[in-house]
């Protein structure tokens, strides 16, 4: 009887992704063009305070809107900010029913609306807290007694949570993995399956098991102690051991963009402490284990399209996460996270509905008749409803004057039969323009945001 292996689950639910067609292209004006939409970064000196202990805030996620940050810094939190307004205050997620463990909240990390979090424990019963969107409730969806094993430093979720995907958590002091499946949402079955890789050359300790994509057929484990490429029983076929990386290489993805494949992980060093997101080209080759033999056989140096320097925080347990995410636009996003010393979201691609960017909403709460002059950057209008809720058609204008800097101010007006009134506003909504085309007579488009403290209309939609 053949052994019952992370590969073979993969076969088994058919995981397995078409080929990515990898072929030559200009990888450097694409890394050249990176832009960074948020930093929080002790190299940027922008760390925030509710962040800034390594041991208290270990685990991080992006879901490609949001950054997550677990941390046990002056209690237990879950922090996130919005990617796509950099300068709002951060939120926290509801945290109710979470306890237990020698570490309350460790590792962390976000799939599309899912967001996943885990205790740590040396031994004890060891937990997995499940968000279904950043308003929900947590619930426990793993509680598992770890007998004698260290479980919760780190752990990665792989595939959809709404249809399948893996859970896989590295024993701290072992060289073992203990998987979970997830389907349609759910936990697939309460015991894990143990996977012991004995040929490892240190414990697992830290370490993560992704999948390059398009090519499944490879689980990599990364970690201390070097990358492994690991074959169909779990057998290591290839190693590329640390001392070729200038640190530790943590939680690698391998991803394809624009017809090239990408090595991206975070590196971590002690004496001297170093935290730095780097990116490697490793295009060339039929296949990832070719494209993996090739880069071991190089040098670190010569494969470096993009870095970006952290700080230089101690960071000893290699606590980090490193997220890569492609849009519905194609747009490609990447956040590193080091513990102690912050994240940052770097963007290739400015692709949106007619080539702009989604842009992000705000509310605005006025005073009636008393609502001061308000200011509003050039292209931005805003609208609410009428008294019944059904039409659009209050909005701003920029009346007989604009400022002579392109900016517009709030002179509202109702216009119907070519007269303008002077309206009190309360409770708008500000945001760039969004332009549409092709849209259908029999297609509604929805918008839904929070009001202002204090507004009397009930809500907008």
């Amino acid at each position: 009887m053949k052994k019952f292996t992370i590969t073979r689950i993969l076969m088994l639910l058919g995981l397995f992704l078409i080929s990515s067609g990898i072929h030559s292209t200009n990888k450097e004006s694409i890394f050249d063009n990176i832009f960074t939409v948020m930093e929080r970064t002790s190299s940027a000196g922008n760390l925030p305070g509710i962040i800034d202990n390594a041991g208290a805030n270990r685990g991080a996620g992006f879901n490609g809107r949001y950054v997550f940050v677990a941390s046990r810094q002056s209690g237990d939190y879950v922090y996130y900010w919005d990617v796509t307004n950099p300068d709002a205050p951060v939120q926290e997620l509801n945290i109710s029913g979470i306890g237990g463990g020698t570490f309350t909240l460790a590792d962390l990390t976000a799939i599309g609306n899912h967001v996943f979090a885990s205790n740590m424990v040396m031994p004890g019963i060891f937990k997995i807290y499940h968000w279904n969107g950043i308003g929900a409730q947590p619930s426990v969806l793993i509680e598992y007694d770890s007998g004698t094993a260290r479980l919760g430093d780190a752990f990665t979720v792989m595939g959809d949570p709404d249809d399948f995907a893996m859970i896989i958590v590295s024993q701290h002091g072992g060289k073992s993995f203990y998987v979970w499946a997830m389907e349609n949402g759910e936990l697939n079955f309460d015991e894990p399956l143990v996977v012991t890789i004995d040929d490892l050359p240190a414990n697992a300790n830290f370490s993560r098991v992704t999948l390059p994509d398009g090519e499944d057929e490879f689980p990599v484990v990364s970690g201390p102690a070097g990358v492994f490429v690991l074959g169909e029983d779990e057998d290591i076929i290839l190693t590329i051991e640390q001392s070729f990386f200038p640190g530790w290489p943590m939680y690698v993805n391998i991803f394809a963009y624009e017809g090239g494949r990408y090595f991206a992980f975070m590196h971590v060093k002690d004496n001297p402490a170093a935290n730095v997101m780097y990116v490697l080209d490793i295009t060339e080759g039929e296949d990832v284990l070719e494209a993996l033999q090739i880069l071991k056989n190089g040098t670190f140096a010569a494969k470096v399209l993009h870095s970006h320097d952290m700080g230089s925080i101690a960071n000893g347990n290699a606590s980090v996460s490193m997220d890569v995410v492609i849009d519905s636009f194609g747009n490609l996003w990447l956040m590193g996270f080091a513990a102690g010393n912050g994240f940052v979201v770097q963007r290739i691609g400015d692709a949106g509905p007619d080539g702009l960017l989604l842009p992000f909403m705000e509310t605005f709460d006025g005073e009636g008749e008393d609502t001061p002059d308000t200011w509003l950057p050039e292209g931005w209008i805003s609208f609410t409803l009428d008294d019944d809720g059904e039409e659009f058609n209050w909005y701003w204008s920029p009346g007989p004057s604009a400022n002579p800097n392109g900016q517009m101010r709030s002179q509202s007006a109702y216009q119907d039969d070519g007269t303008w009134y002077v309206l009190n506003p309360d409770n708008w909504l500000v945001t760039p323009q969004i332009y549409m085309s092709e849209i259908s007579g029999d297609e509604i488009i929805e918008l839904s945001f929070k009001i202002g403290t204090g507004a009397q209309t009930p809500g907008f939609k």
